[in-house]
C-alpha cells in the first residue's frame, strides 16, 4: 500500500520547535548579564573587604603609636570625653550639652574622617551626621582629623594626603589617546574609588587605651566637595532594642532611603541614666511606606543598646550617602 504523503515536518511542528529553541536561547543569553552582575558584586565585595582590612591595619598601628596611652597622643583622642576639644569657639556646642563622661560610662563616638574634615569649610567640619536641613536638634558626633595627616605636609597638600591615607589604591586610570598608557604616560594615577572613615568609641572611659572600631567604606566619595544632604539626621525616631524595624522615618527629597542603604543610630542623649551614646550602623533590607511620607525600615540585625535597659528610646537616625559596606572590627587594645 502506498501513500502520497512526503516525509517532513508540519508547520505546527516547526513553530513548536522554534518556540522551544527560542526559550533555550533566551535562557542562555540571560546568563551573561546575570553573570556580569554577579562578577561586579563579587569585585565590589572583594574591594570593600580589602579596604576594611587596610583601614584596620593602619589604625591599629596608629593607635599604638598615637593613641590615648601614647606619649605622642593624637588630639582626636580628646574628643572621647570632650567633643568640644580642639574645636574653634564659634563651632562649639553648649558645654552643658556634652558633659564629660564618668569613668564607668562609655565615651562619645568619634568619627575619624580626614577626607570629610578637609572637604568641609563650615561648622560641619567638626561634627558628623548633620545637615542644615536635618530635623531636630544639632547632633553632637565629633568629627576629627588624624594629626599625622594635618602636620606632615603643607596645607595645600593635606587634602590629597587625606585621600591617599583613607583610600584603597584600587586600580589605575588609562588614557585611550596614548594607546592605553597609564595616566599621562609617565605617572600612574590611581582610581581611589573605595575610601573610608573610622568610628571609634571607648566602652569605658576609665579604660582609655581600649576602643571599639567600625570601618565605614564608601564608594566614589570625593574629598574636594560635599554633595547636598550627604549626611542627614532625623531626630525623634523610636528605637526598640531587639526589634528589626525602625518605624516612622520621614522621606526627604535628595536623601536616598531604600533597600541596600545604610543608616546609623546616632543617638546622643545625656539626660538619661545611664546616658545613651550610640554610633551603630544597620543595613536597610526594605522600606515600606505605611503612611504618606513615612517609612518603616526593616534592618539586617536587631536594634541594640550600649547601656541601660532594653526599652524603647527616642533617638536620632543618621543617613550617610554613598556607604558601600560597614565592618565592625575587633576592638583596639593597648
Amino acid at each position: 500500500m502506498t501513500t502520497n504523503r512526503r516525509p517532513g515536518l508540519s508547520l505546527t511542528e516547526v513553530l513548536v520547535a522554534l518556540f522551544i529553541m527560542g526559550i533555550g536561547t533566551i535562557a542562555i543569553l540571560t546568563l551573561f548579564p546575570l553573570g556580569a552582575l554577579d562578577m561586579a558584586a563579587a569585585l565590589k565585595d572583594d574591594r570593600t573587604s580589602q579596604a576594611a582590612t587596610q583601614a584596620d591595619s593602619y589604625l591599629r598601628f596608629y593607635w599604638q603609636a598615637y593613641g590615648p596611652a601614647s606619649p605622642a597622643r593624637d588630639p582626636f583622642a580628646d574628643a572621647f570625653s570632650n567633643p568640644n576639644a580642639n574645636v574653634p569657639p564659634a563651632a562649639q556646642v553648649a558645654p552643658a550639652a556634652v558633659p564629660p563622661p564618668t569613668p564607668d560610662e562609655p565615651s562619645y563616638p568619634v568619627f575619624v574622617d580626614p577626607m570629610r574634615f578637609y572637604a568641609r569649610d563650615d561648622i560641619q567640619k567638626y561634627w558628623a551626621g548633620y545637615d542644615p536641613g536635618s530635623t531636630g536638634p544639632y547632633q553632637r558626633l565629633p568629627r576629627r582629623n588624624l594629626n599625622l595627616v594635618a602636620t606632615t605636609m603643607p596645607v595645600a597638600n593635606q587634602g590629597p594626603l587625606a585621600l591617599r591615607t583613607c583610600s584603597l589604591l584600587d586600580g589605575m586610570t588609562f588614557d585611550a589617546a596614548r594607546g592605553g598608557a597609564a595616566g599621562d604616560g609617565v605617572t600612574v594615577e590611581r582610581e581611589y574609588r573605595y575610601n573610608w572613615l573610622w568610628v571609634l568609641q571607648q566602652p569605658r572611659v576609665a579604660e582609655a587605651a581600649s576602643a571599639s572600631m567600625t570601618v565605614v567604606v564608601f564608594d566614589k566619595r570625593t574629598y574636594q566637595f560635599v554633595p547636598d544632604k550627604s549626611e542627614y539626621a532625623h531626630a525623634g525616631i523610636s528605637f526598640t532594642p531587639g526589634s528589626t524595624v525602625i518605624p516612622g522615618v520621614p522621606q526627604v527629597n535628595g536623601v536616598v532611603l531604600g533597600r541596600g542603604t545604610w543608616v546609623m543610630d546616632g543617638t546622643v542623649d545625656n539626660t538619661t541614666v545611664p546616658p545613651v551614646r550610640h554610633a551603630y550602623f544597620y543595613r536597610v533590607l526594605s522600606a515600606t511606606e505605611t503612611t504618606p511620607g513615612l517609612f518603616d525600615l526593616e534592618l539586617d540585625r536587631p536594634v541594640r543598646r550600649l547601656t541601660g535597659p532594653n526599652t524603647a528610646y527616642p533617638g536620632t537616625l543618621v543617613i550617610l550617602a554613598g556607604v558601600s559596606e560597614v565592618f565592625e572590627r575587633p576592638p583596639l587594645t593597648p
